[in-house]
Protein backbone atom coordinates (compact mmCIF):
# COMPACT_ATOMS: atom_id res chain seq x y z
CA UNK A 1 0.00 0.00 0.00
CA UNK A 2 1.72 3.19 -1.30
CA UNK A 3 -0.93 6.43 -1.06
CA UNK A 4 0.08 10.05 -0.03
CA UNK A 5 -2.88 12.29 1.62
CA UNK A 6 -3.53 15.42 2.76
CA UNK A 7 -4.45 16.92 6.34
CA UNK A 8 -8.22 16.80 5.85
CA UNK A 9 -8.22 13.66 4.42
CA UNK A 10 -6.03 12.13 7.39
CA UNK A 11 -8.62 13.38 9.44
CA UNK A 12 -11.47 12.24 7.79
CA UNK A 13 -10.42 8.77 7.90
CA UNK A 14 -10.14 8.75 11.79
CA UNK A 15 -13.34 10.88 12.68
CA UNK A 16 -11.23 13.82 13.98
CA UNK A 17 -12.15 17.47 12.98
CA UNK A 18 -9.63 20.42 14.45
CA UNK A 19 -6.51 20.86 13.06
CA UNK A 20 -5.18 21.14 16.58
CA UNK A 21 -5.63 17.40 17.04
CA UNK A 22 -3.06 16.51 13.77
CA UNK A 23 -0.28 19.15 15.47
CA UNK A 24 -0.37 17.61 18.56
CA UNK A 25 0.18 14.43 16.79
CA UNK A 26 3.04 15.59 14.62
CA UNK A 27 4.53 17.67 17.89
CA UNK A 28 4.50 13.87 19.36
CA UNK A 29 6.25 12.35 16.09
CA UNK A 30 3.71 11.49 12.98
CA UNK A 31 5.29 11.65 9.93
CA UNK A 32 4.96 14.15 7.22
CA UNK A 33 6.08 15.99 4.64
CA UNK A 34 5.91 19.64 3.76
CA UNK A 35 5.14 20.40 0.35
CA UNK A 36 3.58 23.55 -1.33
CA UNK A 37 -0.06 23.63 -1.68
CA UNK A 38 -2.68 25.81 -3.08
CA UNK A 39 -1.08 29.35 -3.86
CA UNK A 40 1.80 28.75 -2.89
CA UNK A 41 1.40 28.16 0.80
CA UNK A 42 3.08 25.06 2.73
CA UNK A 43 1.28 22.03 3.38
CA UNK A 44 1.19 18.78 5.09
CA UNK A 45 1.02 15.33 3.45
CA UNK A 46 1.12 11.94 4.68
CA UNK A 47 1.91 8.69 3.97
CA UNK A 48 -0.65 6.84 4.85
CA UNK A 49 0.32 3.57 5.87
CA UNK A 50 3.01 5.33 8.36
CA UNK A 51 0.98 7.75 9.46
CA UNK A 52 -2.13 5.05 10.33
CA UNK A 53 0.59 2.63 12.03
CA UNK A 54 1.83 5.80 13.70
CA UNK A 55 -1.41 6.78 15.41
CA UNK A 56 -2.39 2.82 16.21
CA UNK A 57 0.25 2.93 18.55
CA UNK A 58 0.39 6.69 19.53
CA UNK A 59 -3.11 8.29 19.93
CA UNK A 60 -5.21 7.24 22.09
CA UNK A 61 -7.95 4.42 22.18
CA UNK A 62 -10.84 5.22 20.24
CA UNK A 63 -8.49 6.81 17.26
CA UNK A 64 -6.27 4.13 17.60
CA UNK A 65 -8.72 1.81 16.84
CA UNK A 66 -10.09 3.86 13.55
CA UNK A 67 -6.63 3.50 12.39
CA UNK A 68 -6.18 0.08 12.80
CA UNK A 69 -9.73 -0.71 11.04
CA UNK A 70 -8.79 1.84 8.17
CA UNK A 71 -5.56 0.14 7.98
CA UNK A 72 -6.73 -3.39 7.93
CA UNK A 73 -9.38 -1.90 5.30
CA UNK A 74 -6.26 -0.20 2.88
CA UNK A 75 -4.16 -3.28 2.87
CA UNK A 76 -7.18 -5.28 2.01
CA UNK A 77 -8.04 -2.80 -1.30
CA UNK A 78 -4.31 -3.03 -1.87
CA UNK A 79 -4.56 -7.02 -2.28
CA UNK A 80 -7.34 -7.00 -3.83
CA UNK A 81 -6.07 -4.73 -7.25
CA UNK A 82 -3.25 -6.25 -7.01
CA UNK A 83 -5.32 -9.85 -7.52
CA UNK A 84 -7.13 -7.46 -10.49
CA UNK A 85 -3.97 -6.48 -12.09
CA UNK A 86 -4.31 -2.92 -10.68
CA UNK A 87 -1.31 -3.17 -9.13
CA UNK A 88 -1.99 -1.09 -5.98
CA UNK A 89 -5.26 0.32 -4.32
CA UNK A 90 -8.26 1.18 -6.27
CA UNK A 91 -9.82 3.82 -4.53
CA UNK A 92 -13.49 4.74 -4.41
CA UNK A 93 -15.74 8.35 -4.14
CA UNK A 94 -17.08 9.21 -0.65
CA UNK A 95 -19.48 12.07 0.34
CA UNK A 96 -16.64 14.22 1.16
CA UNK A 97 -13.94 16.75 -0.72
CA UNK A 98 -11.02 15.90 -1.82
CA UNK A 99 -7.27 17.88 -1.29
CA UNK A 100 -8.77 19.49 -4.60
CA UNK A 101 -12.43 20.23 -3.45
CA UNK A 102 -13.50 17.04 -5.34
CA UNK A 103 -15.00 13.51 -3.97
CA UNK A 104 -12.62 12.49 -1.32
CA UNK A 105 -11.31 9.00 -1.33
CA UNK A 106 -12.60 8.48 1.89
CA UNK A 107 -14.22 4.96 2.44
CA UNK A 108 -15.70 2.26 4.28
CA UNK A 109 -16.37 -1.19 3.97
CA UNK A 110 -18.99 -1.11 6.58
CA UNK A 111 -22.49 -1.51 5.28
CA UNK A 112 -25.78 -0.72 6.98
CA UNK A 113 -26.56 2.01 9.27
CA UNK A 114 -23.42 1.73 11.52
CA UNK A 115 -21.42 1.78 7.78
CA UNK A 116 -23.71 4.82 6.84
CA UNK A 117 -22.85 6.60 9.70
CA UNK A 118 -19.55 6.06 9.86
CA UNK A 119 -19.26 7.32 5.90
CA UNK A 120 -21.46 10.69 7.07
CA UNK A 121 -18.90 11.30 9.79
CA UNK A 122 -16.00 10.95 7.78
CA UNK A 123 -17.96 13.49 5.29
CA UNK A 124 -18.73 16.28 8.04
CA UNK A 125 -14.90 15.61 9.26
CA UNK A 126 -13.62 16.53 5.79
CA UNK A 127 -15.98 19.51 4.98
CA UNK A 128 -15.31 20.86 8.37
CA UNK A 129 -11.29 20.75 7.21
CA UNK A 130 -11.88 22.00 4.07
CA UNK A 131 -13.66 25.06 5.27
CA UNK A 132 -10.69 25.70 7.99
CA UNK A 133 -8.65 25.79 5.16
CA UNK A 134 -10.69 27.78 3.06
CA UNK A 135 -10.43 30.58 5.65
CA UNK A 136 -6.99 30.55 6.44
CA UNK A 137 -6.54 30.51 2.44
CA UNK A 138 -8.86 33.63 2.18
CA UNK A 139 -11.01 32.14 0.05
CA UNK A 140 -14.63 33.27 1.97
CA UNK A 141 -17.01 31.71 -0.80
CA UNK A 142 -15.00 28.50 -0.88
CA UNK A 143 -15.50 27.89 3.25
CA UNK A 144 -19.20 29.10 3.18
CA UNK A 145 -19.86 26.06 1.01
CA UNK A 146 -17.95 24.06 2.92
CA UNK A 147 -19.62 25.37 6.14
CA UNK A 148 -23.09 24.95 4.86
CA UNK A 149 -21.94 21.44 3.80
CA UNK A 150 -20.78 20.58 6.67
CA UNK A 151 -23.73 20.99 8.66
CA UNK A 152 -25.81 19.14 6.45
CA UNK A 153 -23.85 16.21 7.38
CA UNK A 154 -23.91 17.16 11.02
CA UNK A 155 -27.70 17.60 10.97
CA UNK A 156 -27.52 13.68 8.69
CA UNK A 157 -25.82 12.51 11.14
CA UNK A 158 -28.14 13.61 14.40
CA UNK A 159 -31.26 12.19 12.65
CA UNK A 160 -29.22 8.99 11.96
CA UNK A 161 -27.78 8.67 15.27
CA UNK A 162 -31.29 9.05 16.25
CA UNK A 163 -32.80 6.37 14.44
CA UNK A 164 -29.90 3.92 15.39
CA UNK A 165 -30.92 4.90 18.95
CA UNK A 166 -34.30 4.03 18.34
CA UNK A 167 -33.54 0.48 16.47
CA UNK A 168 -31.32 -0.74 19.26
CA UNK A 169 -33.93 0.16 21.82
CA UNK A 170 -36.40 -1.82 20.09
CA UNK A 171 -34.05 -5.17 19.64
CA UNK A 172 -33.38 -4.83 23.48
CA UNK A 173 -29.26 -4.08 22.66
CA UNK A 174 -30.47 -0.33 24.61
CA UNK A 175 -32.99 1.05 27.41
CA UNK A 176 -35.07 3.77 27.51
CA UNK A 177 -32.85 5.54 30.80
CA UNK A 178 -35.69 7.46 31.89
CA UNK A 179 -37.84 4.18 31.52
CA UNK A 180 -35.36 2.23 33.99
CA UNK A 181 -35.12 5.20 36.11
CA UNK A 182 -38.87 5.48 36.83
CA UNK A 183 -39.22 1.90 37.43
CA UNK A 184 -36.13 1.87 40.14
CA UNK A 185 -37.50 4.85 41.65
CA UNK A 186 -40.30 3.44 42.27
CA UNK A 187 -39.35 0.13 43.53
CA UNK A 188 -37.11 2.81 45.79
CA UNK A 189 -40.02 4.11 47.13
CA UNK A 190 -42.01 1.00 47.78
CA UNK A 191 -38.90 -0.70 50.06
CA UNK A 192 -38.86 2.78 51.73
CA UNK A 193 -42.73 3.11 53.03
CA UNK A 194 -42.33 -0.66 53.90
CA UNK A 195 -39.21 0.22 55.79
CA UNK A 196 -40.77 3.14 57.63
CA UNK A 197 -43.82 1.51 58.41
CA UNK A 198 -41.90 -1.66 60.46
CA UNK A 199 -42.06 0.45 63.62
CA UNK A 200 -46.40 0.57 63.20
CA UNK A 201 -46.07 -2.70 62.58
CA UNK A 202 -43.55 -3.82 65.51
CA UNK A 203 -45.32 -1.96 68.63
CA UNK A 204 -48.35 -3.46 68.93
CA UNK A 205 -46.35 -6.77 69.01
CA UNK A 206 -44.56 -5.78 71.34
CA UNK A 207 -46.66 -4.53 74.06
CA UNK A 208 -47.47 -7.56 75.71
CA UNK A 209 -43.37 -8.09 76.66
CA UNK A 210 -43.55 -4.17 77.85
CA UNK A 211 -43.66 -3.69 81.70
CA UNK A 212 -45.71 -0.51 80.86
CA UNK A 213 -47.60 -0.34 78.00
CA UNK A 214 -47.65 3.61 78.20
CA UNK A 215 -43.73 2.67 76.96
CA UNK A 216 -45.10 1.97 73.15
CA UNK A 217 -44.97 5.55 72.35
CA UNK A 218 -41.26 5.80 73.38
CA UNK A 219 -40.48 2.10 72.25
CA UNK A 220 -41.91 3.07 68.59
CA UNK A 221 -40.23 6.49 68.48
CA UNK A 222 -36.82 4.80 68.98
CA UNK A 223 -37.71 2.06 66.09
CA UNK A 224 -38.55 4.83 63.76
CA UNK A 225 -35.01 7.11 64.54
CA UNK A 226 -33.18 3.64 63.80
CA UNK A 227 -34.86 2.85 60.73
CA UNK A 228 -34.55 6.71 59.63
CA UNK A 229 -30.94 6.60 60.38
CA UNK A 230 -30.25 3.36 58.43
CA UNK A 231 -31.79 4.77 55.18
CA UNK A 232 -30.02 7.89 55.27
CA UNK A 233 -26.74 5.89 55.56
CA UNK A 234 -27.73 3.93 52.87
CA UNK A 235 -28.74 7.48 51.06
CA UNK A 236 -25.30 8.47 51.69
CA UNK A 237 -23.41 5.66 50.38
CA UNK A 238 -25.43 5.53 47.49
CA UNK A 239 -24.66 9.23 46.97
CA UNK A 240 -20.91 8.95 47.73
CA UNK A 241 -20.93 5.94 45.26
CA UNK A 242 -22.40 7.89 42.16
CA UNK A 243 -19.55 11.00 42.88
CA UNK A 244 -16.72 8.69 42.82
CA UNK A 245 -16.16 9.05 46.68
CA UNK A 246 -17.26 6.11 48.43
CA UNK A 247 -18.14 2.41 47.23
Amino acid sequence: MKRTVTRAELLALVGVTGRANVERWEADGLPFVKVTGKRGKPAHVYDLERALGWLVVHASARISQRAKQVLSQEKGRAVEGEAAGQGGVASAGGTGPGAEGGASSTTTAERGLEGAYRRLEAAEVAWSAKRDEALEAGEISLASTCGRQAVVHAEALAKLRGLIREIDVAEGKLVDAAAVQGEFMKVLTTVKNNILGVPDSAVPLLIPFLRNPNDAPAVRAVLSKLVADNLRSVSAAGMHGRDGVGA
